[in-house]
């Protein structure tokens, strides 16, 4: 029997300056839904939810299983360390938040997991543990509007950290600052074993991984640009340029929800709120006056569920807040 290929050591390569992504090409080469600018949504303002569990939890993870809210890890004070807690709330067609409820326990405790809802399974990828970042990915299948008990499906081959986790049809990718892993979203909808990306980017602590089309846009954690990899390009690779047409885009700090194309953005010590529309001419970002949380939030967390907004913990320990969004 002849030995197995041995396949390459993932690595990751820092390069900065990125170069600049070919806009032109980009453009006109891809169609489909993305053609075009990005559709830009709008908001009809923040209203404050009734008080519940989730008041004050930093750093945890939010996404959206059907018609609910779920909210996982994170820790009750600055210094703190990571809590097992998740829960859930349904929500309205009026996007009112209902009753939160705590549901199974994580595995391991963690705070800023990537959260990656399949269908079936909720996914707790990564995180910070007591110890520091962690490996692990944990897996709870959500069945009747509550999750049964979480088990360890598997380990990251590669340290990514702080993770953010972006799918597009049977893929799903999980990137870092200096790794990345993919996955395949298998016909049951669970998750294939994680397969080590080698990955050239600048560093950056990403706030938001997003697909449009082929291609995986991040943002934050630099300069306030964009990074965007082409996933057709090498399926053992990620290698990011710099999207050098939207300068003033979101820096570092920022929490974000992505839905679809969309993604929304609430920085970190400041109210207003921030989205992003992407598209095949690249990422359109808008801040709009009115469109502001009650108070300025750190360490929160962020989803779009049955077409509201919700932001969620942090500090000040305030209520929950969501806002209705508007379609363009």
């Amino acid at each position: 029997t002849p030995a197995p290929t041995p396949r390459p050591t993932p690595g990751f390569t820092q390069v900065s300056p990125l170069p600049a992504y070919d806009t032109a090409r980009f453009g006109w080469e891809h169609g489909g839904p993305y053609a075009g600018a990005p559709v830009i949504p709008a908001l009809l303002g923040f209203a404050a939810q009734a008080a519940s569990p989730l008041d004050g939890l930093l750093d945890a993870a939010a996404t959206a299983a059907g018609n609910h809210l779920i909210v996982v890890g994170g820790r009750r004070s600055e210094a703190g360390t990571p809590v097992q807690a998740t829960y859930a709330a349904p929500v309205g067609a009026d996007g009112s938040l209902g009753t939160v409820v705590r549901l199974a326990d994580l595995a391991v405790a963690v705070a800023r997991p990537a959260l990656l809802f399949t269908g079936r399974y909720l996914y707790a990828i990564g995180g910070e543990a007591s110890g520091g970042p962690t490996a692990t990915i944990q897996r709870a299948e959500w069945v009747g509007g509550a999750l049964l008990p979480f088990e360890i499906a598997a380990y990251l081959p590669v340290s990514v950290w702080p993770p953010v986790v972006a799918s597009s049809g049977s893929m799903a990718v999980v990137v870092g600052a200096a790794g990345a892993a993919a996955f395949r979203i298998e016909p049951d909808l669970s998750l294939s074993a994680p397969a080590g990306l080698a990955l050239r980017s600048d560093g950056r602590s990403p706030s938001f991984a997003a697909f449009a089309g082929p291609w995986l846009f991040l943002g934050g954690g630099g300069a306030g640009d964009y990074l965007v990899a082409d996933c057709t390009a090498d399926p053992a690779a990620l290698a990011f340029h710099r999207w050098a047409e939207e300068p003033d885009g979101p820096a570092g700090g920022h929490r974000a929800a992505v839905d679809g194309a969309t993604v929304w953005l609430a920085p970190d010590t400041r109210a207003e709120v921030g989205v992003v529309g992407l598209g095949s001419r690249g990422p359109t970002a808008h801040l709009a006056a009115g469109w502001a949380l009650a108070d300025p939030r750190r360490k929160h967390a962020m989803a779009v569920v049955r077409g509201t907004l919700l932001v969620v913990g942090g500090t000040p320990a305030a209520p929950p807040e969501g806002a209705r969004i508007l379609a363009p």
